[in-house]
């Protein structure tokens, strides 16, 4: 169990309410596909946004700081987002190459493939406004698996929000993110894990 769960389960009790699961998976030569669960039964489509936003705050906080090992796959996650966002990306159904990455990781549904990789995330209920991830990473996971699932999850995101006002507020939610971080907010900074994705999104929906 993380630190962020132990210190959560010491402020909110022995369990925060699961609202959504995502499991990201991956095959032969970078072949990724994801498969969602609603755990909780008023889960609402918002929470697909919220817990894509976590789970990008949760890939930079783990590759922690500029100038730890991992850090510069922090820079490289950073750079391929920053990359996105030159585009409109609500509509897109090609997320992978506006990013750049298309080019090493294809977005599969995941039929006949044998999964090698997996990496699953849990958004939990905190309050009406604060959600909480949980994430379960392969021992043997690579900086480039990690990185690229943020965009593999993002492109399916996109495709599970029918309503088209969702699929702005997620592209908001990013830039609002985005802009965060390149304003200097510290993502290896345990406060801003959860900080930076509950303020875009707040700020995406208020406006």
């Amino acid at each position: 169990m993380g630190v962020v769960s132990r210190l959560l389960r010491r402020a909110f009790g022995p369990k925060l309410p699961a609202l959504l699961q995502v499991r990201v998976s991956a095959g032969e030569g970078h072949h990724y596909w994801v498969t969602w669960k609603k755990i909780h039964p008023e889960c609402q489509d918002p929470e697909f946004i919220r817990l894509v936003a976590h789970y990008y705050a949760k890939v930079l906080f783990n590759c922690g700081a500029k100038n730890d090992a991992m850090g510069q796959s922090a820079q490289v996650c950073l750079e391929f987002m920053r990359t996105l966002l030159r585009h409109s990306i609500a509509d897109s159904t090609d997320v992978l190459n506006l990013a750049n990455v298309g080019d090493t990781a294809t977005f599969t549904s995941g039929v006949g493939e044998r999964e090698r990789w997996r990496a699953e995330a849990t958004l939990h209920l905190v309050s009406m406004a604060q959600r909480h991830i949980t994430t379960d990473f392969p021992m043997n996971t690579t900086a480039q698996q990690t990185v690229f699932s943020v965009f593999v999850l993002i492109q399916s995101a996109l495709r599970q929000l029918s309503d088209p006002r969702d699929r702005q507020v997620l592209e908001t939610v990013l830039r609002n993110m985005q802009a965060a971080y390149d304003g200097g907010v510290t993502w290896a900074d345990l406060t801003n894990l959860a900080l930076v994705p509950t303020r875009a999104m707040n700020d995406a929906i208020l406006g």
